[in-house]
């Protein structure tokens, strides 16, 4: 994919043009080896102690990457980018509002991993090399790095992820072998309970929903649904579970915040670093790019650099106002209001558009969007404790849009002839 408009934006990728899913993979796979990742598993198992949290992040897993096999399906069946999808199944109106969303939740988490990475590398280089640079600094150095990377265009994240996967297995292999002794005490460890089972599943489904949500930018490019499918599933119920409870574990038996910070304690101060400035250049450079895209496509830009610049400039600005410090309060908020759009987009091309193939969707775009806000709504609801289907907000917000969707989908098949519903 380039940074430009002329690779199908308006229209769906041509079978000739399509190729293999191995790109999806080390994609997916290299994103879920960032900083953030790092960040929450540490913070998982922390609250709910090894064994309930190891089983949180294998059933957080498992969901994102069901979630993320349809949508990537969908994206390689249809040939559509998210864009496009979002247009027929919003209108032009909600697509605006779908686009906006993508697109600043991506712009956050731009900040929220610049201001990770600095937060984080700032202690490991004064206790390392006894650097003392204040860790808005490093942010801010790192960000104008990023910037211009990401302003060169996505044909290197693929390359990245190549590199970063072999690099933090060989990281998660020396924190795990040389914290291996104490895991015995690890495992006795209860949890703070800062975070419930529900809220740690919802957590890391936030982590990647925005991801769910993108996957047909990636898979409209692969010839083969199926194989868009599977290497999203190896990527994420495979690849995914084993780097948060790898990453998590040396974190939990030295009582650090996060991986990279073990790796320091363990004397691997380079190679901590190494991990750290590559997981979180993937991380970032992948939200920047695509929440930039998203507001391209939006104001229907033709160049992608402006948007690059300007992402940069705004994320820098959320982290500079502490968007770091809600890290995990963002997370939760991303978990309760995008779920419900995977939803509808999952429900309307499975049930609806065999319905409705030929034709807009015309008066069930109104019903999508009532979907998105019931979902929401739902969610919001379950987080604040008033009411819950499941015990889990992000859950309750895709039962609920899944629901709206499937009956008004069903009722449009009853129909078809009604070009209204």
């Amino acid at each position: 994919m380039h940074a430009t408009h002329d690779e199908h934006t308006a229209n769906a990728v041509p079978e000739a043009e399509r190729g293999s899913a191995w790109r999806i993979f080390f994609i997916v796979a290299g994103t879920q080896c960032g900083l953030p990742g790092f960040v929450l598993s540490a913070r998982i198992l922390s609250a709910l102690g090894l064994h309930d949290g190891i089983a949180a992040i294998i059933a957080s897993a498992l969901m994102t990457a069901l979630l993320a096999a349809f949508t990537s399906w969908l994206g390689a069946a249809t040939g559509m980018s998210l864009s496009l999808l979002s247009t027929r199944i919003f209108g032009p109106y909600g697509a605006v509002i779908v686009r906006t969303v993508i697109g600043v939740s991506l712009v956050g988490w731009f900040g929220a991993t610049i201001g990770l990475l600095g937060s984080t590398a700032a202690p490991a280089l004064s206790e390392q090399f006894h650097l003392h640079i204040s860790p808005h600094l490093v942010s801010a150095l790192a960000g104008i790095g990023i910037v211009i990377g990401t302003c060169m265009g996505a044909r290197g994240l693929e390359r990245i992820g190549q590199i970063v996967i072999p690099v933090v297995a060989l990281g998660l292999i020396a924190g795990i072998a040389r914290t291996w002794h104490a895991l015995p005490a690890a495992a006795l460890h209860g949890g703070t309970h800062a975070l419930t089972f529900g809220g740690a599943v919802s957590a890391m489904i936030g982590s990647y929903v925005v991801g769910i949500i993108i996957q047909p930018d990636y898979s409209r490019f692969v010839r083969s649904p199926n194989a868009a499918a599977g290497a999203v599933v190896a990527a994420l119920a495979l690849a995914y579970p084993v780097i948060m409870i790898a990453s998590g574990i040396p974190s939990l038996a030295l009582g650090r915040p996060d991986l990279v910070s073990a790796l320091v304690a363990l004397g691997f101060g380079i190679p901590a670093l190494l991990v750290l400035v590559l997981s979180a250049w993937i991380d970032a450079s992948a939200c920047l790019y695509s929440g930039s895209l998203a507001l391209a496509n939006l104001l229907q830009g033709r160049r992608l650099w402006p948007y690059v610049l300007g992402s940069g400039i705004v994320g820098g600005i959320l982290e500079l106002g502490g968007l770091t410090d809600a890290y995990v309060r963002f997370l939760l908020l991303l978990g309760i209001v995008l779920p419900p759009i995977a939803a509808i987009l999952i429900v309307d091309t499975l049930i609806g558009l065999p319905a409705n193939a030929g034709r807009p969707a015309a008066g069930r775009q109104h019903v999508a969007i009532l979907a998105w806000i019931c979902g929401g709504i739902a969610g919001a609801l379950s987080e604040c404790g008033m009411t819950s289907l499941t015990a889990i907000p992000t859950f309750d917000g895709l039962l609920v849009s899944a629901c709206i969707m499937t009956v008004a989908s069903l009722y449009g098949r009853l129909t078809a002839s009604d070009p209204a519903i």
